[in-house]
């Protein structure tokens, strides 16, 4: 998976791929419990902790991302995990939030909308 977009293509293809011919490939990777979740409550701006609604089995030094709940989806952040909690649900960063990211439930009339940020894993244990 290495060039630029100057390089050689291949029809329908490009110049990046995986290809296969008479064969099979196969990833093999540590299971994940989960890659992605929610934020359980909100994060403030300037906050170093993040309290999600499941337990993960993410780790010291992996690398997340908190989605935006603006208008602006530039306040997406990625931290990396400095410490996680027993129960595994709430996340140290190593630097604070610059941006709010909301998590509640709003209810409206008789329907209530869960209204929370989500949260992904961007480490892989597939490495090259």
């Amino acid at each position: 998976m290495h060039g630029t977009k100057q390089d050689r293509q291949l029809p329908m293809y490009g110049s990046k791929g995986i290809g296969i011919q008479h064969g099979r490939l196969e990833m093999h990777g540590k299971p994940r419990d989960f890659t992605w979740t929610m934020l359980s409550t909100t994060a403030e701006a300037g906050a170093t902790e993040i309290t999600l609604m499941d337990a993960v089995d993410w780790v010291i030094g992996e690398e997340l991302v908190i989605a935006s709940t603006d208008f602006d989806m530039n306040q997406a952040e990625t931290r990396h995990i400095t410490a996680v909690s027993l129960n595994r649900k709430t996340l140290t960063l190593d630097k604070p939030l610059k941006y709010l990211h909301y998590s509640a439930v709003e209810t409206y009339g008789d329907h209530q909308f869960p209204m929370r940020a989500e949260v992904g894993l961007l480490t892989r244990n597939v490495k090259y």
